[in-house]
């Protein structure tokens, strides 16, 4: 079936299940072998029939400060621009970079709004040397994150913040996750929760999601090996089903943000997606 009945079946269909976007990564990570425009990934999200898109501001910047032009291509392809991922270099943990940080925060703020988000992704706790200093570094970085989810808040946006498992990381550890959530605004300040990462700091992912969805507004789901990588969804080590049962028993009904991450997709995103999409949901999600 196609044409306008095809499409009020499609409509009805996603209003009834939770909404699944995918992640620009898989194109970033090519760096200069990918020639192709934000408006490609719009398209391939659009043909995997996804609900949404998240964009890192990396990307989002290749329409060149017109956050309403990318806000119209978005919509007129039927989709929604699930979150904004502010990036940059450093991570939240040294006084010497606030004031860069908040600056570019501003802009940041202002781009999502603009673009249609409602939701601002925060990169989590990072250091050159996370073992250093690493108490004064997580009390410097919760008033970060307490003072930046205050901004957005006054503008009527949310933030989540990605804690994640790269080497560079300040927060790893289930303990570490309760000692970081326990001196942020509860009211304000949510997670990014990524089971790709949660995964190879050691957590199972769906204990760690069912003990902390109060904190969780953002689902990234992604697959881990044993050996660290990042696999296809579906061919590494995590439980998908445990972890959309959590999500079922608790109500969760936001975002889950496919993240494919692996060479072997960068040929055919779509068919890529579309695979996850039906595993997640054959999982039950």
């Amino acid at each position: 079936m196609t044409g306008p009945a095809s499409d009020a079946l499609d409509k009805a269909d996603r209003a009834s299940r939770r909404p699944l976007a995918c992640q620009t990564w898989l194109w970033e990570m090519q760096g200069g072998r990918w020639t192709g425009t934000v408006e490609d990934i719009l398209d391939t999200a659009k043909r995997a029939r996804l609900d949404g898109i998240e964009l890192t501001m990396a990307v989002a910047a290749r329409f060149g400060g017109r956050p309403r032009d990318l806000r119209t291509a978005v919509e007129t392809r039927g989709l929604s621009l699930a979150c904004v991922r502010y990036t940059m270099a450093t991570g939240f943990t040294d006084p010497r970079d606030a004031e860069a940080e908040l600056t570019g925060l501003e802009r940041a703020l202002v781009f999502t709004l603009e673009a249609g988000a409602r939701r601002l992704g925060l990169k989590g706790l990072s250091s050159p040397h996370p073992e250093r200093d690493r108490c004064a570094k997580v009390a410097h970085a919760c008033r970060m994150y307490n003072e930046i989810a205050r901004r957005a808040d006054a503008v009527g946006l949310t933030i989540n913040v990605h804690l994640h498992s790269h080497p560079d990381a300040v927060v790893w550890t289930p303990d570490e996750w309760d000692a970081f959530l326990d001196r942020t605004d509860s009211s304000r300040v949510f997670v990014c929760a990524d089971t790709g990462h949660l995964l190879r700091c050691g957590h199972n992912p769906a204990e760690t999601i069912r003990r902390h969805l109060s904190r969780i507004n953002h689902i990234h789901l992604k697959d881990a090996s044993a050996d660290g990588s990042f696999p296809p969804l579906g061919e590494g080590i995590l439980d998908i089903r445990s972890v959309c049962d959590v999500l079922t028993q608790r109500r969760y009904e936001d975002w889950i943000v496919l993240e494919e991450e692996h060479e072997s997709q960068i040929a055919d995103p779509v068919s890529a997606l579309q695979r996850a999409a039906a595993r997640v949901r054959q999982a039950g999600c």
